[in-house]
């Protein structure tokens, strides 16, 4: 996602789905980044998960497990907003974002999963 041009009180949103198209069952959590050189305007803004506000890098909602083979978790809703306060300091900034869905087998006991694993 690609923002730019915003000003106080604009907010955008978007929809993703995350499904398992392999054989085993895998545990996931979602990671919302600033990405690339353009990434001035992203400490400026508000993010909200399904209404849940949030701050960091990570999505603090834990590793859950997905069965195999799911066609449809239903929709997670992403909401980036510019608070009305910022003022004139965020013109002319943008950014990238990547929400990044993040999975590994789920036989992987919770204690040695790291907390973070960053996109590349």
């Amino acid at each position: 996602l690609n923002i730019s041009n915003m000003v106080p009180g604009d907010v955008v949103t978007s929809q993703i789905a995350v499904t398992n198209d392999s054989t085993v069952a895998v545990k996931y959590n979602a990671v919302l980044k600033a990405v690339g050189d353009n990434a001035q305007l992203f400490s400026y803004l508000d993010f909200k998960i399904n209404n849940i506000a949030y701050n960091g890098e990570t999505l603090d909602e834990g590793w859950k497990t997905l069965a195999p083979e799911v066609d449809d978790l239903g929709t997670i809703t992403v909401a980036i907003s510019l608070p009305e306060n910022v003022g004139n300091d965020a013109q002319g900034l943008s950014c990238s974002i990547a929400y990044i869905v993040q999975a590994i087998q789920s036989n992987v006991q919770d204690a040695d999963i790291p907390q973070y694993f960053p996109a590349n």
